[in-house]
């Protein structure tokens, strides 16, 4: 009988830690950050992105790197490729995500 009882708190433990590691979501998926988003690194972003501080304030988001506005939208759809080289979302319509705002240049900082 202890035996038993063993076994089903070290199941009970063996999933607990496995549902709170990180890097994936409850469906097996990865849980990485999109076009956008806030990062403080690479590993954090889709694999085809990168972490890039841009604009005046410093801000990091995930991004990719450009040498047309094209690239940008064939890819991400509302967005231009900056002067710095990455992509970014146009927000024309003021739309920004998560404590973002729009800056004078109509992109997402």
């Amino acid at each position: 009988m202890v035996g038993s009882k063993k076994c089903v708190w070290l199941g009970t433990f063996v999933l607990l830690v496995a549902s709170a590691l990180p890097g994936c979501g409850s469906d097996g998926s990865s849980s990485k950050k999109g076009f956008g988003s806030d990062c403080i690194s690479d590993s954090e972003c889709d694999s085809s992105l990168v972490c890039a501080t841009l604009g005046s304030t410093s801000v990091t988001q995930c991004t990719s790197r450009c040498s047309s506005s094209d690239e940008c939208r064939s890819r991400f759809g509302v967005a231009f490729c900056i002067g710095a080289g990455y992509c970014v979302r146009d927000c024309s319509d003021r739309s920004c995500a998560g404590g973002h705002y729009c800056n004078a240049n109509d992109w997402c900082e």
